[in-house]
């Protein structure tokens, strides 16, 4: 599962910088508002280091702003830190920043989440029951990653009982979104 949460990283770093790269932030007026403890703005700063949107790129400053985000409550910064965490190694880490965001309802960091929970690292055992709870929660909210992920439990009969039904229509869920892998499933169950 390392590699699907790997891949969707990735996928998702090239969604922040083209989605800040079309949106040239104030970045003065970021820089200001996060100084003072705003979280939004400290979240878009990080964004804007990140990306080097309308201020020369630096990755320690984007991870600062982050990171300051994360801790005064962001649910989007803490599902970023989340990734930075698991990108370095600090997968306990980032289960509670993966944690926190998804405890807020954000549904990317349900499905992280869900993915971390199906892996074994340092005292964490995987907990397949767990990583169910976490894509239902966002494949029930229209998640086609989650929903893919879904339809292979089904697929598998892991932590759940074979259903061909629910492989199906949780593949086709995720197809109707226009989501690849959830077409390339559907079109081979």
């Amino acid at each position: 599962m390392s590699e699907t949460l790997k891949g969707f990283i990735a996928d998702f770093k090239d969604k922040i910088n083209s989605a800040v790269g079309e949106n040239k932030p104030d970045t003065d007026k970021l820089t200001a508002d996060a100084e003072k403890g705003d979280a939004e703005a400290q979240l878009q700063l990080g964004k804007a280091y990140y990306s080097g949107s309308g201020i020369k790129k630096d990755h320690e400053k984007a991870f600062m702003w982050l990171k300051r985000s994360a801790e005064n409550g962001n649910a989007e910064a803490q599902l970023l830190q989340g990734f930075v965490d698991f990108e370095s190694d600090d997968k306990a880490e980032a289960e509670k920043r993966f944690r926190a965001s998804a405890d807020q309802g954000n549904i990317t960091a349900q499905y992280a989440l869900g993915a971390l929970c199906e892996e074994d690292f340092e005292n964490h055992k995987s907990d397949v029951a767990e990583a169910l709870k976490w894509y239902r929660k966002a494949a029930d909210q229209g998640f086609a990653e989650a929903q893919c992920a879904l339809g292979l439990h089904y697929y598998c009969g892991s932590g759940v009982g074979k259903d061909y039904g629910e492989v199906f229509k949780w593949f086709k869920k995720a197809a109707d979104q226009g989501n690849d892998r959830g077409e390339y499933l559907v079109g081979n169950s």
